[in-house]
């Protein structure tokens, strides 16, 4: 799908100066709902790329975010996108 679902799905772009853009369905529910949390899980390095996990005490789980279902047509949603470009095409002329 690409750039034609790319507005519709979402997306979240960074700035230089670390501000963000987010569009689409992941712009409207993302931060609050769709993002889950991250777990933390402390480690002990015992060699060479080599960890133990320490005690399950200080464990995190992780918590995945919600699911989002649309009814998104792909094909209504190509032949609506490609008009909308003939259509600024035309005017750009």
């Amino acid at each position: 799908m690409g750039a034609i679902a790319q507005r519709s799905i979402g997306y979240e772009r960074f700035d230089d100066e670390g501000n963000v853009t987010r569009a689409g369905i992941d712009g409207a529910f993302g931060v609050k709902y769709l993002r889950g949390t991250d777990g933390k899980r402390l480690k002990q390095k015992i060699g060479k790329n080599k960890w133990k996990p320490l005690t399950d005490y200080n464990q995190v789980e992780p918590k995945d975010g919600y699911d989002v279902y649309t009814t998104i047509d792909v094909n209504i949603q190509d032949i609506a996108h490609h008009s909308l470009l003939g259509a600024v095409g035309v005017l750009r002329g």
